[in-house]
């Protein structure tokens, strides 16, 4: 059988799919159970009216899978600009509606929808600190009434901040725990029940650092949160298999917010560090989730993506 793609505009405000079968001549179909309020309708759809071939925008054609809403979906946590940002236009570009989550940046995260809408995909605005599980649970529940669902998770909110431990405050301290690890549990435990009804080899990708096999100096907290994520992503694929795959990327110096104040003497010492001479960019760390997100033999990995400056 063909796979059956879905135009959007049939999957808005529906309750139900069931599929009519062929009898007495009649083609098959769906049947799609509408919410109106007291007057909910039946509209059936005849096989013959439903796109056979993928949506035209898709970028690897990951989003070609059928799904029973017809086009896949995904979160994407701190994802107003930076790696956040690279990794929403990515999965829009390969066919992904995308829920875009901001903590401060309303506006940026609304620039970003745009752009996703832009490439011809649905997307969402939702401000939530994750960090706190409240508001984790509903920016998942906002995704998966908005799409119908949940295919894949990204985790990648994060925090950051330089100073050494005898000037570390224990509220900084937990602060970055909080921020970096704890928010990475609550939207994964809050989307496992539509991850495990998705069509699309669902998964989560967690954004940890180089710093989890290196540690840092001047920021322990920072490097002790993202070498935490290394265990909980191998710990949950573990626990979520075979049904969700769980992987993490380990990115190296990128050009972000976050590394724009370092000096010039700072970044001459940091690219002598790096083999292939640049600063990594958001789009290379957008590329490796994307990777990790098709790679549906691949799981409880960590993908380092360092220009070299971290091998093995």
């Amino acid at each position: 059988m063909r796979p059956f793609y879905l135009p959007k505009y049939l999957l808005s405000d529906v309750s139900r799919i069931s599929v009519r079968s062929v009898s007495g001549g009649s083609p098959g179909g769906f049947v799609f159970q509408r919410r109106t309020g007291l007057n909910a309708q039946a509209v059936t759809i005849e096989f013959a009216d439903v796109i056979t071939t993928p949506p035209a925008a898709v970028g690897t054609g990951k989003s070609s899978r059928p799904t029973v809403r017809g086009v896949p979906a995904t979160v994407v946590t701190g994802s107003s600009r930076g790696i956040g940002k690279a990794i929403a236009l990515r999965f829009a570009d390969d066919g992904y509606d995308v829920a875009v989550n901001y903590r401060s940046s309303e506006d940026a995260a609304e620039r970003v929808a745009d752009e996703i809408r832009d490439r011809g995909q649905e997307a969402i605005v939702v401000g939530a600190d994750v960090s706190d599980s409240d508001a984790a649970a509903r920016l998942v529940d906002a995704a998966a009434d908005a799409f119908g669902g949940i295919d894949h998770v990204v985790n990648n909110a994060g925090i950051d901040q330089h100073v050494r431990t005898e000037d570390l405050e224990p509220d900084d301290f937990d602060r970055i725990m909080d921020v970096n690890v704890n928010s990475a549990f609550n939207v994964t435990k809050a989307a496992l029940p539509y991850l495990r009804e998705s069509a699309d080899e669902p998964s989560v990708t967690k954004v940890s650092s180089i710093l989890a096999h290196t540690g840092a100096a001047i920021e322990c907290h920072y490097a002790s949160s993202k070498g935490a994520l290394l265990s909980l992503t191998r710990s949950h694929a573990s626990d979520f298999a075979p049904e969700i795959r769980v992987n993490a990327v380990a990115p190296g110096h990128v050009e972000t917010d976050m590394t724009s104040d370092r000096t010039p003497d700072e970044k001459r010492e940091e690219l002598a560090a790096i083999p292939v001479d640049r600063y990594g960019r958001p789009e290379d760390i957008a590329e490796a989730v994307a990777y990790l997100r098709d790679a549906t033999f691949v799981t409880g990995e960590t993908l380092n993506v360092n220009g070299g400056e971290r091998m093995g």
